[in-house]
């Protein structure tokens, strides 16, 4: 049981204010304060010509001859220069499409041996498969869609590039009520059962491999930073709470980081295969590394512990991420996190379970503030609910439904 402690407004604002001083301290410490690019980084200077003959500009940082502003300017401190920002995956970058200025992702995989582990296939197989017909136009399908994928000019080179549209973190945007939340878990369950369906499983269920088309939110608005969403692309100021409701501009989400994903032949028998490693080490499967597991029993029990920890129980000394309000999906949840793989519910299962939970759902339920559960001061929650309930009013007045509806 997590220790319960109660935290004053001025002790979460020490705490913050100790976490960005770290996160300065580490960035300091970094390549960044040298000006100097990090390891991983030297692929994309090296290869930003090539990329740009291929129609596809990568960002000043990683220009030949770049060198770092912040070493001649001082008249700002050298982590608001946007040449300062980094992916934050080794294996990801950002681009502009030079045909239409649209903004794209680029994802590094291995032609050949994605991976050692058994039954894992490349990656690109897997962008492949859900990007062609038919399984590309059914509305079930929240895989991402590759726009193409190029090979590395190197000699005897087995590298692939695949190229995507640029998405958000699901969380890069806060949600405002539990109908958001709701239409996430919807989205999110509906393509891992499409995944499993098509017997595929995906074996890296973590919170940041889940992504959403942030553009209806973000239309009429100054685009965020890929790497920072807090700060303007171009870092010229921050963003705070600029991003459109969901319930007015419904988005769409999408399972991405396909490299510990594989396919299983039914012919061939029960899926068991040797146990990969992603994301989330808890997985009970992992600690016997020698014995075959069930991967589509690994994704449940991931999916449903990334929900234990950003929705219904959270994490760390002060529950952080625990929300308020979500006491109706603890069950399915509890569920899909057995420790036995032969108790876990199939994603059949899941997402039968969890439209039954959803049709019953009040509007007053479904209408209400995401927050988190941390306690706060009675005048602030009284002036937030009041302002919250009559944006909820206007958007009842307008006929807007409790749940975002996507478009397809």
């Amino acid at each position: 049981m997590a220790l319960q402690v109660k935290e004053t407004k001025a002790q979460r604002l020490e705490r913050e204010a100790r976490l960005k001083t770290a996160a300065a301290n580490f960035h300091y410490s970094s390549a960044v304060t040298e000006g100097r690019l990090e390891a991983h980084e030297v692929f994309w200077r090296e290869n930003y010509s090539w990329l740009k003959d291929c129609g596809y500009l990568l960002r000043p940082r990683y220009a030949p001859g770049w060198t770092a502003p912040w070493l001649t300017d001082k008249s700002k401190h050298m982590l608001d220069f946007e040449e300062s920002a980094r992916p934050t995956a080794a294996d990801v970058m950002d681009a502009t499409r030079v045909a239409d200025g649209s903004y794209v992702a680029l994802k590094r995989c291995n032609l050949a041996e994605p991976s050692s582990f058994v039954g894992v296939l490349p990656e690109s197989q897997i962008y492949q498969k859900f990007s062609s017909e038919p399984l590309a136009s059914d509305p079930k399908n929240h895989c991402v869609r590759h726009i193409e994928i190029l090979r590395v000019p190197e000699e005897n080179s087995e590298e692939l590039l695949i190229v995507m549209p640029f998405l958000y973190v699901w969380d890069d945007f806060s949600f405002a009520t539990i109908g958001e939340a709701v239409d996430f878990f919807s989205q999110v369950f509906e393509g891992l059962q499409f995944m499993h369906n098509n017997h595929v499983w995906h074996g890296d269920c973590k919170y940041d491999s889940i992504m959403m088309d942030a553009a209806p939110i973000l239309t009429g608005i100054p685009i965020p930073h890929p790497w920072n969403p807090s700060r303007t692309r171009d870092y010229s100021r921050r963003l705070q709470r600029e991003a459109r409701s969901r319930t007015q501009h419904p988005v769409k989400y999408y399972w991405a980081d396909f490299d510990l994903s594989g396919v299983h032949d039914p012919s061939t028998g029960p899926p068991l295969v040797f146990p990969g490693y992603g994301g989330t080490r808890e997985v009970p499967e992992w600690a016997f590394p020698d014995q075959r597991c069930d991967p589509f029993a690994v994704d449940v029990w991931c999916l449903g512990f990334m929900i234990r920890e950003h929705f219904t129980e959270g994490f760390g000394l002060l529950d952080e991420k625990k929300m308020e309000g979500f006491e109706f999906i603890h069950e399915l949840v509890a569920d899909m996190c057995q420790d036995d793989p032969a108790k876990r519910p199939t994603m059949d299962v899941v997402v039968e379970r969890f439209s039954r939970i959803r049709a019953g759902l009040s509007l007053w339920k479904l209408r209400s503030r995401f927050v988190q559960s941390y306690k706060r001061p009675v005048a602030m929650q009284i002036i937030r609910s009041a302002m919250h309930w009559a944006q909820q009013l206007y958007y009842i007045a307008r006929h807007l439904p409790a749940i975002p509806t996507p478009k397809d």
